[in-house]
């Protein structure tokens, strides 16, 4: 996938690509069960508990008492168990922040071993999927859940991609049945469309650093102000209702040789003066000299404004 100019990059997500099945270690799948699951998470959350059905899964997020951000994942649920789905790299630390409060209640979290992660996209994934998985789609709905061992999460946006969960012992049967040349083992190009939908990629560096509506939380529907009480809620609605936030999330996309960051910083030129604008949450590489970040800069910039890495002549543009 040769990127040419920074226009290139939406030319060709509009494309078919080529079939790809994304091993996708960096994500962690957590299940929580027990009686008391719901109103635990009720009171965790941001978003109401209540809005999940057996058809979709949501956008949410879990804050610390101040109302900043410790992760951003997709929740669904299955019969009465919930599963979310979140970056490696912050879960351990994230399920001890959950658990604080769970003392007095009969439920259960867990990372889920048992469960793996495989990005699909590409030309024909849908029938690659129906034909090798058993999957069968809903145009309607964006969960499908095939049983206790496989579930499909469907995007649109910006091309037509798919996280499926599936058993472990259930994947490994399968994939010695597939052609080795669809399997990818470089994840970026995934990840990147993660990015370019929207989706906030909390590490271990920002965790507790932001607020939801500087992540577009709102906007994405993964903020409830109507359910009532949940850790950090006060802060989150004054800053809603005082229309407080100056920040949003970004996807800017960048060309350079031998990409090298030694800053987390965005500069804004303003009358022929560089500013700070924010900062960067997520570098990933989708060719050799193409790239695409993740950063929270000041609301309502315009597309076609002037934007670097800190001190770099390293241009970058709002998609």
């Amino acid at each position: 996938m040769v990127l040419d100019t920074f226009s290139d990059l939406n030319t060709i997500l509009k494309k078919d690509v080529p079939l790809k099945l994304f091993l996708l270690n960096e994500l962690k799948i957590i299940k929580i069960c027990g009686i008391d699951s719901f109103n635990y998470l009720q009171s965790q959350f941001t978003i109401d508990i209540k809005l999940l059905n057996k058809n979709n899964y949501l956008i949410s997020a879990h804050c610390n008492n101040k109302g900043k951000i410790l992760s951003v994942f997709y929740i669904f649920k299955y019969l009465k168990d919930f599963y979310y789905i979140q970056p490696s790299n912050i879960t351990n630390k994230q399920i001890f922040e959950l658990k604080k409060y769970s003392i007095f209640s009969r439920l259960n979290i867990e990372q889920n071993s048992e469960l793996v992660l495989i990005g699909v996209l590409g030309f024909k994934a849908v029938s690659f999927l129906e034909e090798n998985f058993e999957i069968k789609f809903n145009k309607f709905n964006n969960l499908l859940i095939c049983n206790k061992d496989i579930f499909v999460l469907s995007f649109k946006y910006p091309i037509k991609h798919f996280l499926i969960i599936i058993h472990v012992d259930n994947f490994n049967n399968r994939i010695q049945q597939l052609n080795k040349n669809i399997v990818s083992y470089d994840n970026s190009y995934f990840l990147s469309l993660l990015i370019r939908s929207n989706f906030p990629i909390i590490n271990n560096k920002i965790i507790g650093k932001f607020f939801p509506q500087n992540l577009n939380l709102a906007s994405n529907h993964g903020l409830s102000f109507d359910k009532g009480c949940y850790i950090g809620q006060e802060m989150i609605s004054k800053i809603n209702f005082s229309k407080s936030n100056k920040k949003s999330l970004y996807c800017l996309f960048g060309k350079y040789n031998n990409l090298y960051v030694n800053s987390n910083l965005i500069e804004k030129q303003v009358f022929g003066k560089w500013y700070i604008a924010g900062k960067i949450l997520n570098i990933i590489t989708v060719s050799n000299i193409y790239f695409i970040i993740q950063g929270v800069l000041d609301k309502n910039l315009v597309n076609d404004i002037k934007l670097r890495i800190y001190k770099t002549n390293i241009l970058l543009k709002i998609i």
